[in-house]
């Protein structure tokens, strides 16, 4: 049976918020991430996972950034000269450190799921390392919960930022006019016409994601299918709402999505490239006909709580 860390004499809040960290190339985006954690005007608890192949000077890194988050003003002097000004963090973030085997998001969304059921936390959201969230999210997320008791999902606008320019908005679909039944709701039949729902950043009751989640070894939880790759999300999120678990969109941009072409896809990223299909399979990329295979197989599996554990086989096999 799988055991899940007990940090119930230690919470500050009703909300965990859970990230991966897998890599410390990059301190200063990271502490920004951090930093935009620290601000928030509903303090939220942070559950930071990393790899269990993390050396201890990794791990040191690791704290050093989360306590002392800030971020990096640049702008010219009296000169003319560009000059960095760093500001701290005013707050501390009450965060909990968990090593992980975990080699793809559901797996990761599970066990930050997990974490939280079992500490009662009454929702549990997943962002990622150099993202930024706005401020006022959580309290945003919290007054709608508070005033739409039977929401299960709450979902921001994403600024989508692409090598540092904008590039669009996600989660907007339901509010675009015709496209949702009722505006701002997200309905099965939106979702099976477009896979336009990202769950980054997104606020999830933890009581009721449960009741639609397949349970085993014991007592552990799987809100998300581990067999399915590339579609896992849109699968999760077709599942839940086919089972009524209702989800809405706020009307406030409250999360902005950094992303940098690579020719790289790690698995642990719930970021799906727009590219993969063209990214070499041995850096984590599919084939064509693989990524049309995944993207059928959640318009198929949603029907079901359980993992059926469908593999993908190639044609030519």
């Amino acid at each position: 049976m799988k055991e899940s860390m007990n940090l119930k004499d230690l919470k500050s809040s009703n909300t965990l918020v859970a990230i991966y960290i897998d890599d410390l190339s990059n301190l200063v985006t990271l502490e920004e991430t951090f930093y935009s954690v620290s601000k928030q005007t509903y303090k939220v608890d942070l559950l930071v996972l990393y790899p269990n192949s993390f050396n201890d000077e990794q791990v040191n890194a690791l704290k050093a950034s989360l306590e002392n988050s800030k971020i990096i003003l640049r702008k010219k002097d009296e000169e003319g000269k560009m000059v960095e000004e760093a500001i701290n963090a005013e707050e501390k973030i009450n965060y909990f450190l968990l090593p992980t085997s975990c080699k793809n998001f559901p797996e990761l969304f599970n066990e930050s799921f997990n974490v939280a059921i079992k500490n009662d936390y009454e929702f549990i959201s997943i962002i990622e390392p150099n993202d930024i969230i706005g401020f006022n999210w959580y309290k945003q997320a919290s007054d709608y919960a508070k005033e739409n008791g039977d929401i299960s999902m709450f979902f921001p606008i994403i600024r989508n930022t692409v090598n540092g320019a904008f590039s669009g908005f996600l989660n907007e679909a339901p509010w675009a006019e015709g496209l949702s039944e009722e505006a701002g709701k997200i309905d099965l039949n939106l979702l099976q016409r477009f896979n336009c729902m990202v769950p980054i950043g997104a606020t999830f009751s933890v009581k009721n994601l449960s009741e639609y989640s397949e349970t085993k070894d014991g007592d552990y939880f799987y809100p998300f299918k581990e067999s399915i790759k590339i579609s896992h999300y849109y699968e999760f999120l077709m599942r839940m709402v086919y089972n009524d678990i209702k989800g809405m969109v706020i009307p406030r941009v409250g999360y902005e999505f950094k992303i940098k072409t690579t020719n790289i896809f790690n698995e642990t990223c719930c970021k799906i490239p727009q590219n993969i299909t063209q990214i070499p399979l041995e850096n984590g990329g599919v084939t064509q006909e693989e990524g049309k295979f995944w993207m059928d197989l959640a318009k198929k599996e949603y029907f079901f709580d359980e993992d059926r554990n469908k593999v993908y086989e190639s044609e030519k096999k």
